[in-house]
């Protein structure tokens, strides 16, 4: 049976509210063997089902990877340190939920 529901059309206030409901900011530790190195890293995983809004949320930033991190769920992540800074330039401002515009201004 055929998904009848129209596609939702992508633009810069859905892509945030989406980041916005995943609560997406992260920060990874590097060592190595001598210097300790902290990155930040920007992911979020849905139901299996909507691997298709990590798709085009690639393609419209044209960076990222998708991988699947469990039978029933897939990630979309941001590791390039290039590419974290257009999504900074992206949210910056747009981020409207309190807890969420706090934990994205520390991750920045």
């Amino acid at each position: 049976m055929k998904d009848k529901r129209r596609p939702i059309k992508l633009t810069p206030d859905w892509i945030t509210g989406f980041i916005e409901g995943e609560d997406s900011f992260f920060v990874t530790h590097r060592s190595d063997g001598t210097t300790r190195r902290v990155y930040p890293q920007f992911r979020f995983c849905l139901t299996q089902s909507d691997r298709e809004s990590h798709e085009r949320i690639r393609n419209y930033f044209g960076f990222g990877v998708i991988y699947g991190q469990t039978t029933s769920a897939f990630a979309l992540e941001v590791r390039s340190q290039s590419d974290i800074q257009k999504l900074i330039r992206f949210l910056d401002g747009r981020i409207r939920c309190g807890h969420v515009r706090e934990k994205f201004d520390r991750w920045k």
